[in-house]
């Protein structure tokens, strides 16, 4: 904030505030506890008989080669504590029930923070739309792209980071060992006006009267100006 005027005779004022500190909040994310992911997806690439999907976490099968179906097989748990919030399958391979819409609304009510791990039988992207395609993107996907036709991937993200793991090929096998997310609080200290003072300056050039005041909730503290400048400093 600042406030100046210029020329022969020049006089104005403001109401300042007084400085507090004070407490924002901001949150991040941080590591605690956690579970073991493993992923398995195998294309049509690998053999009309040998494709399939599988999830398991922390050794047990959330989605088995039996119970997976063709296109994208998603599991999402909850960020902070690794329950199951939704085990669902999207054939985003035809385009008979535009699951792939389907999974964007899905999508959209899972809360933040949550993880996020699909798995591809068959194939997922005959009829993968990119709004479907994004959603990955974001996570930090970058096989999503381009993922070929009939070709397996397994993916590990969170939604709302950009940080994920994922495989492509005619097979894909891999898992990680994935923690707990935990919000927790972080303090950043900030200026707040509470308060305050009348401040009035005056300043007079040699032809338009050779004078300077300044007045501070109506008292002239100046004792006598001097020639250049007139400075007066206030605390915080």
């Amino acid at each position: 904030m600042g406030q100046e005027k210029r020329g022969g005779m020049n006089e104005m004022g403001l109401v300042l505030g007084y400085a507090k500190k004070t407490k924002r909040v901001r949150t991040k994310e941080e590591i605690a506890a956690g579970s073991s992911i493993e992923i398995f997806s195998a294309g049509y690439k690998a053999g009309s008989n040998n494709s399939y999907a599988e999830i398991k976490i922390n050794g047990e099968e959330v989605v088995g080669k039996s119970s997976s179906k063709r296109g994208l097989n998603v599991v999402v748990l909850n960020g902070p504590d690794h329950k199951l919030i939704l085990n669902e399958s999207y054939n985003t391979y035809t385009n008979k029930k535009d699951d792939s819409a389907r999974f964007v609304k899905d999508f959209e009510n899972i809360p933040a923070g949550s993880v996020i791990i699909a798995a591809v039988k068959d194939d997922a992207t005959k009829n993968l739309k990119h709004s479907a395609r994004k959603i990955f993107m974001d996570m930090g996907s970058q096989a999503i792209k381009n993922l070929g036709y009939k070709q397996a991937w397994g993916f590990i993200g969170i939604k709302g980071m950009k940080k994920s793991g994922e495989q492509t090929g005619v097979t894909v096998e891999f898992g990680t060992v994935l923690g707990y997310t935990k919000v927790v609080k972080k303090a950043k200290k900030v200026q707040k006006v509470e308060g305050g003072s009348k401040l009035q300056a005056l300043s007079q050039g040699l032809n338009d009267g050779n004078n300077a005041r300044i007045v501070v909730n109506d008292k002239d503290i100046l004792e006598s100006a001097g020639k250049g400048f007139n400075l007066v400093a206030l605390a915080g």
